[in-house]
C-alpha cells in the first residue's frame, strides 16, 4: 500500500515509518504540518524543523504545511488540504503516524482519512516504551 506519512522529526514518527516499510508498505511521502502554536494538540512541534533534512536522508519525498492558526479545528483543515494536495500527487492509499496513546489525534486522522475513503496506520497505538526497554533489554540487546 502506498502511504503518506505523517511526521514531526520525533523517533515515534520516525519509528512508524520504520514500521510500516518492514511490512512492505511503500512510503511515498512525508508530510509535515508545523503548528501555530507549540502547544499543539494534533501535530508534535520540537522537532519540526529537521524533517526535510531527515526526509532527504530516507529518500523520501518531502511535503510541509503551515497551520496560521492554532485552533484544533483551523488545524483538521490544513491537515485536510495538506491530504488533498498529496492523495493524487502520490496517489497514496492512506497515512502513517506514529501517535501511542492520544485519542483525540487518532479520532481526528480517523475522520479525515475517511473523508478522503483512505487507510490509516497507527502502528505505535498502545506502546508501552518502559515494558518495551525492558523486553529489549532481556533480549541481550540493550545499550545505553
Amino acid at each position: 500500500m502506498k502511504l503518506a506519512a505523517l511526521f514531526s522529526g520525533g523517533k515515534d514518527s520516525t519509528y512508524a515509518i520504520y514500521k510500516m516499510l518492514k511490512r512492505g508498505h511503500e512510503v511515498e511521502c512525508i508530510l509535515s504540518i508545523v503548528p501555530k502554536s507549540e502547544d499543539s494538540m494534533l501535530f508534535h512541534y520540537p522537532n519540526i524543523e529537521l524533517t526535510s533534512y531527515l526526509a532527504e536522508a530516507m529518500e523520501i519525498p518531502y511535503e510541509r504545511m503551515e497551520s496560521n492558526d492554532p485552533s484544533s479545528a483551523s488545524e483538521t483543515i490544513v491537515l485536510q488540504s495538506a491530504l488533498g494536495m498529496i492523495r493524487p500527487k502520490y496517489m497514496i492509499d492512506g497515512i502513517v503516524h506514529g501517535g501511542i496513546s492520544s485519542q483525540y489525534q487518532r479520532s481526528v486522522f480517523e475522520k479525515v482519512c475517511k473523508h478522503f475513503q483512505i487507510s490509516m496506520f497507527s502502528p505505535l497505538w498502545g506502546y508501552n516504551p518502559c515494558k518495551s526497554r525492558l523486553e529489549f533489554k532481556m533480549a541481550g540487546q540493550y545499550v545505553r
